[in-house]
């Protein structure tokens, strides 16, 4: 029986692959990467949740690249590299994701199965977020459990 992770990484596979095989033909229907592609291309993206905002940025890049020297050598490589550069863009200089500050608003799902600590840990998150000046929206979707309701009211409480 498959663990969570590898089903995970299992249909992040076949996301990928699907993915690279729908770029990988729109490519190869148009190697010149005219006007008609390239709006293929970035509808593709969009629909892979690359993003509205970074997939005009890698698309623009692509006609750019195109208007340059006929098309790209590799265009499977140069979104992939656009896609990495984007997501360093959006780390700060330590390579840690950018914080409450800087990003508005910022959201913590978290996860976990039943007794792992979730309810404390949200609420020692609240608390240290609130302690540092922001305000903290907790939203709880533990009903199961009786008395989760209750607990995570305590630690906003304390937060």
């Amino acid at each position: 029986m498959l663990s969570f992770v590898d089903k995970f990484r299992k249909g992040l596979a076949r996301t990928r692959q699907s993915l690279g095989d729908r770029i990988r033909d729109v490519i190869t229907r148009s190697p010149g990467l005219d006007e008609a592609s390239l709006e293929e291309l970035e509808e593709i993206l969009i629909q892979a949740d690359v993003g509205i905002d970074a997939s005009l940025r890698i698309v623009e890049s692509l006609r750019e690249r195109a208007k340059e020297k006929g098309a790209p050598p590799d265009v499977t490589d140069l979104i992939r590299s656009q896609i990495k550069d984007i997501l360093r863009k959006t780390h700060d200089r330590t390579g840690q994701s950018p914080g409450a500050d800087e990003i508005r608003p910022y959201v913590v799902l978290v996860v976990g199965v039943n007794g792992a600590g979730k309810t404390t840990t949200v609420g020692k998150l609240a608390f240290r977020h609130a302690a540092e000046g922001r305000k903290v929206l907790i939203a709880a979707c533990d009903t199961f459990r009786a008395a989760a309701i209750d607990q995570l009211q305590v630690w906003a409480d304390r937060a």
